[in-house]
């Protein structure tokens, strides 16, 4: 009935652009431990943080600890960026946007590709428009596809963190004047981010900076992690590249065949227990040349596989081997370079016009 009288269509957007929905675009983790739940709907109560366009907005209580939590941005502003309408986190790795386009972009450049990252117009001369020319995309196709990569696999949570949907902190209770006692719907105690020695540069978080993936201190924080993580190890004896997560059956070829491109192989050990495998090149550049190819882009059989820098133990303890000569199990050295190929003749004594027929003995002939 309400969507006859404002004139809406079977795509649930209306001539002026407003957006009507039956059912959020949220996370796990935005909709709490509980599975069961009341939830308000509020058609056209709020206009979208990104597009402006009033949209309907959804406020339900994030588990039984949580706080209240509802929808800030429109259903279309969502799909185009595939992140949750509450968090503005993506949906597949819960990460904020501005850490998954990054490494989707590196990854398709490694492979030759196109990037997978979606870009939105920041004006707002072309805001409107944009966002009704997706929306109509977006009901005739899947929106955008999941996509497989490994550094973002690495960041993401296992389990859901719902300590996010906690309430806010109590500005009383830090200032040691709150009275409520128990009966304050604010939180009464420091997360491990919080206190003194938090960082401040999170408190400064911006949701247009969220949506559109740019200076938001969170991915920035988690960027810089992830970069000192990858970094080359500060001993320059380390030669060994780590590969890990292996699918069975992973042999010494194929290892050789992917990494003998980049130089010389030293050693190869594969440890098919832990599902790893090593491969120390002889020269440190070749290393570095098979890391910068081969991570988020090494796939063994079909499978994606993590790629990065051993740790120094790793080397040394390959070294030992070699020296030592430890022939242990899935532990093989690199083959020797094929032998030179010579055009020169092989000469015997029984070539010579001299030997035949004469004495074997060194004698004349009769």
């Amino acid at each position: 009935m309400h969507a006859m009288k404002l004139g809406l269509g079977a795509k649930g957007t209306s001539k002026e652009g407003w957006e009507s929905s039956d059912f959020p675009i949220v996370c796990e983790v935005c909709l709490g431990d509980n599975p069961y739940m009341n939830m308000m709907k509020q058609p056209f109560g709020s206009e979208c943080k990104v597009c402006n366009r009033p949209f309907t907005v959804f406020k339900w209580k994030a588990g039984t600890k949580g706080r209240f939590k509802k929808t800030e941005v429109c259903q279309t502003c969502s799909k185009m960026k595939n992140c949750c309408q509450t968090c503005l986190l993506d949906l597949q790795y819960g990460l904020p946007t501005q850490v998954r386009d990054k490494y989707l972009q590196q990854q398709g450049g490694a492979a030759g590709g196109t990037a997978v990252a979606m870009q939105a117009p920041t004006s707002e001369v072309n805001r409107e428009y944009y966002a009704n020319l997706h929306a109509n995309e977006i009901e005739s196709s899947s929106g955008v596809g999941k996509s497989h990569n490994d550094t973002l696999l690495k960041l993401a949570r296992r389990d859901p963190y719902y300590r996010r949907n906690l309430p806010r902190l109590c500005s009383f209770w830090v200032k040691g004047t709150c009275n409520r006692g128990g009966s304050c719907p604010y939180r009464h105690f420091y997360l491990p981010n919080e206190g003194d020695g938090a960082d401040s540069t999170l408190a400064k978080q911006n949701m247009k900076d969220r949506y559109y993936g740019r200076n938001d201190p969170v991915a920035n924080k988690i960027i810089n992690r992830m970069e000192k993580q990858n970094a080359a190890p500060a001993d320059g004896e380390v030669r060994t590249v780590y590969i890990g997560g292996l699918p069975p059956g992973t042999t010494y070829e194929e290892m050789q065949g992917i990494f003998y491109p980049y130089g010389e192989i030293d050693r190869i050990r594969v440890v098919e227990a832990s599902k790893c495998a090593f491969v120390a090149y002889k020269t440190r550049e070749a290393a570095v040349k098979a890391i910068d190819a081969q991570r988020g882009a090494c796939t063994i059989k079909g499978a994606p596989v993590r790629v990065g820098w051993a740790k120094p133990h790793v080397q040394k303890e390959l070294t030992d081997r070699k020296k030592g000569g430890d022939g242990a199990s899935g532990d093989a050295a690199a083959p020797a370079p094929p032998p030179q190929v010579t055009t020169e003749k092989p000469s015997y004594p029984s070539m010579s016009a001299a030997y035949m027929g004469g004495n074997k003995r060194g004698g004349q002939s009769e």
